[in-house]
């Protein structure tokens, strides 16, 4: 089985400018106090006297997200962290709005689940509703479920990531 855990590969910037590659992979999942510990294990090993600058020259398992070279050790942990817990969709949907906090939120608060698409969220949501039952079911096949989620998406009550070939659905209600 292959390790998926999200990993930096952090290198010693004096001797990347010198031309002699010096740096290590390091689980960006584990607390912040060990990977900084593991950065300055690896500056102490430079063969650069007093190399005291890093940054992160590559990255894997990080769900699509791009890592900065210099980005806060914090927030690539964060993000390897939620990207170990929450895969793909989460990696979807930090790239669709690029703020951690509200990703976690919609995660929390305003999954719907994964669908073929997003018409089969609108019919499984809506199905029971009293205004799909006000139209007869044998004319219920030509109700525009995906225009309806267009204006839901216009009014910002709806959005949806796709994630592992499925759509995954929010729901932020009549509050957006």
């Amino acid at each position: 089985m292959q390790d998926e855990t999200p990993r930096i590969y952090v290198g010693c910037v004096a001797a990347c400018i010198n031309g002699i590659p010096h740096g290590q992979w390091i689980d960006a999942t584990q607390d912040v106090d060990c990977i900084l510990r593991d950065i300055k294990d690896m500056l102490s090993r430079s063969p650069m006297p007093n190399a005291g600058m890093c940054a992160i020259y590559d990255y894997i398992n990080f769900c699509g997200i791009h890592i900065r070279e210099y980005e806060r050790i914090e927030t690539v942990q964060k993000l390897a962290k939620l990207c170990k817990e929450h895969g793909s969709l989460f990696g979807a949907l930090y790239n669709r709005i690029l703020d951690v906090d509200a990703a976690i939120r919609y995660i929390e608060y305003a999954y719907e689940g994964d669908y073929d698409n997003v018409a089969e969220w609108v019919m499984k949501t809506y199905s029971h509703e009293e205004q799909l039952y006000d139209i007869p079911e044998d004319l219920r096949v030509y109700f525009d479920y995906i225009g309806f989620v267009r204006d839901r998406a216009w009014g910002c009550e709806v959005f949806s990531v796709e994630a592992d070939g499925r759509t995954h659905v929010f729901y932020l209600g009549d509050n957006a």
